[in-house]
């Protein structure tokens, strides 16, 4: 993964969490401590993973509709996370263009996961 210097530190380090399966989510837990329930929280259907938290859960399916259509790209469709990471080396757009749509899909994993811990609302451009 590379690292984006166009957003803070934090949207980074989360990005490299994210992908190698180390943010605190049910399913992640239960590798190292005793977690009961796995079922995802929010749509009780299935386990709660970090693929489904951000490609598949409805807000997420949301608010990649939201930046595709801001950004002037095709729908975005990821099944994994590591899709996200990887989607705007695969776009035809200009290079710069590629970096300016890396970091702001960077910036809103880190913002869909405060939506999803309760602490902010996304804020949809």
């Amino acid at each position: 993964m590379k690292w984006c210097s166009w957003v803070p530190l934090k949207c980074n380090i989360l990005a490299w969490r994210a992908e190698m399966g180390k943010i605190a989510i049910a399913l992640e837990l239960r590798k190292g401590i005793q977690v009961e329930n796995t079922t995802r929280t929010l749509c009780n259907f299935g386990e709660e993973d970090t693929d489904h938290l951000f490609t598949s859960y409805e807000v997420a399916l949301v608010l990649w509709q939201h930046i595709s259509n801001w950004c002037r790209v095709l729908n975005i469709f990821a099944f994994t996370f590591s899709d996200l990471l990887e989607l705007h080396n695969v776009m035809r757009i200009s290079d710069r263009a590629k970096e300016v749509f890396g970091s702001v899909a960077r910036y809103y994993h880190y913002r869909l996961l405060e939506h999803l811990e309760g602490k902010k609302r996304v804020k949809i451009l």
